[in-house]
């Protein structure tokens, strides 16, 4: 998925705020009819001089949802939930950040001379992840004709005479 670029730099003229840790996830996931064993690398972002409330995505409360749940019994509108697998690894990452090669990853090649990778898209456990993921989908959204309610942005309807969304 292009998610990370290995480069040759020294890590120590790299910024703090430009680096990331990372650590490994790992759990079981029911598939093809048996259970298998998932690690996958995530990062792990602490709160730093950089962090402030327009690092976080909007959420929508829950008076909306229950709000939503009335109007769509109401009217006898369909609600559908979705779930995009690795929807943070689809987002471009806007801001540079590297992640420090950790040892067991350089362990497995040797010939490597590479010291750091270059994020291209936004990992999980990212500090920003969910607000870049919520601006990638916004977009998505605005472009098939839909807009958000300026009260409750996560909320969104479809702006077409036609059919209501």
């Amino acid at each position: 998925m292009q998610v990370i670029s290995p480069e040759e730099v020294d890590v120590r003229t790299i910024p703090s705020h430009k680096l990331v840790d990372t650590t490994i996830a790992s759990d079981w996931r029911h598939r093809e009819n048996k259970w298998r064993r998932r690690c996958r690398i995530v990062a792990r972002e602490f709160k730093s001089d950089n962090t402030h409330e327009n690092s976080f995505a909007p959420t929508t409360s829950f008076g909306a949802v229950r709000l939503l749940l009335v109007i769509c019994m109401v009217f006898s509108l369909l609600i559908t939930g979705i779930g995009v697998k690795d929807a943070f690894l689809c987002v471009e990452q806007q801001e540079e950040m590297f992640v420090v090669i950790p040892q067991w990853s350089r362990d497995l090649s040797p010939e490597d001379r590479s010291t750091a990778w270059r994020l291209k898209r936004c990992l999980p456990g990212q500090r920003n992840a969910a607000l870049r993921w919520f601006e990638h989908f916004s977009n998505l959204c605005y472009t098939a004709g839909m807009e958000s309610y300026k009260v409750c942005p996560t909320i969104m309807k479809l702006v077409n005479d036609e059919r209501r969304v």
